[in-house]
């Protein structure tokens, strides 16, 4: 692990968008071209759709080319809004795939541009090994209405198809909203015919719409029994589940799935003073909390509360020491 300080020489290039700390060594999340062909209805960047720029090529070289910056990641993801949207995608790709120590390049997509030989081909050829597909629905009815775009699902399964295709790996991720916690199963099996390696469920992260007038907000107590079916589905098909901001405590020997890390992500700063955020009511003696698991988001305890009777909090063996003042 490197030290929790980037470079200031890195941070000085654009402070406005390269954070002070690593949250994640490992990998790199960079920013760019915030378009979308899709409006998803839970999207947490729709208000930045078309007013930042993100890592520009400059910056992104920078951090890129800086060996204490770089010392530890080893993937570096490229994303958007949809990134197969941006005109220098292909550049992006090159810079990612020339420095030092990175083993992997991935594009984060809905996909629904990739059935396009040519980009997919040169994406590949250029160095993308790594396609992070985003899919929020089994059939086209739900699909295309949480994107609001009429023929999304198609196309995405199109790209889909072609990615495994291609021989590119596949990983898959989907958003957990009212509108689809019971297809949660449907969705992986939808998509266990193609191979992908992983597939990611993020819990609903309310950056956007917080008092949920959209009404995607659902309880954890609801979703469980979809997710817990959806994680059995991945079992059964070789697929890895990966699964975010869900509490950890509820989720008995499917724990093992649970990861609420995040990569170092270069974007404006100030994209994240509207980013939920979470806590535990039983934080203080929770032996997963806040480290392993974030907790409920803010949004939704003023909705529904702390949980406190389903919550299950996991007593360390050991108690905590206390800290010095």
């Amino acid at each position: 692990m490197g030290p929790s300080k980037l470079p200031q020489a890195v941070v000085a290039q654009r402070p406005d968008l390269i954070p002070e700390d690593w949250s994640e060594t490992h990998t790199l999340l960079a920013t760019f071209g915030f378009h979308c062909n899709l409006a998803c209805t839970f999207c947490m960047v729709e208000d930045v759709l078309g007013v930042y720029r993100g890592a520009d090529l400059k910056a992104f070289r920078a951090f890129l080319e800086n060996p204490t910056a770089m010392r530890d990641i080893r993937r570096v993801s490229l994303s958007g809004g949809e990134a197969t949207m941006e005109k220098e995608l292909v550049e992006y790709v090159r810079l990612a795939r020339r420095a030092p120590g990175v083993e992997h390049v991935r594009v984060q997509t809905n996909a629904t541009r990739l059935a396009n030989p040519a980009l997919l081909g040169q994406l590949i050829a250029e160095g993308v090994d790594e396609f992070f597909v985003s899919i929020h629905g089994h059939d086209a009815a739900l699909c295309d209405a949480l994107t609001q775009r009429p023929g999304s699902f198609k196309a995405i399964m199109a790209g889909i198809e072609a990615i495994a295709k291609a021989g590119a790996t596949l990983l898959t991720n989907t958003v957990i909203v009212a509108q689809n916690h019971t297809h949660l199963a449907d969705i992986v099996e939808v998509v266990a015919p193609f191979k992908p390696r992983t597939a990611d469920l993020w819990n609903l992260w309310p950056r956007i719409d917080a008092d949920d007038t959209r009404g995607s907000f659902v309880r954890v107590s609801e979703s469980l029994p979809g997710v817990v079916k959806a994680l059995e589905a991945c079992e059964r098909h070789g697929i890895t589940p990966v699964l975010k901001w869900f509490p950890h405590c509820l989720l008995g020997r499917f724990a093992k799935y649970h990861d609420d890390s995040q990569p170092t992500v270069l974007v404006e700063q100030q994209f994240w003073e509207k980013a939920p955020r979470f806590a535990c009511l039983y934080q203080g003696i929770c032996e997963h909390s806040p480290k392993a698991c974030a907790g409920l988001t803010h949004a939704y305890v003023k909705r529904y509360g702390w949980e406190q009777d389903l919550l299950q909090p996991k007593r360390s063996a050991e108690p905590r020491k206390p800290s010095r003042l």
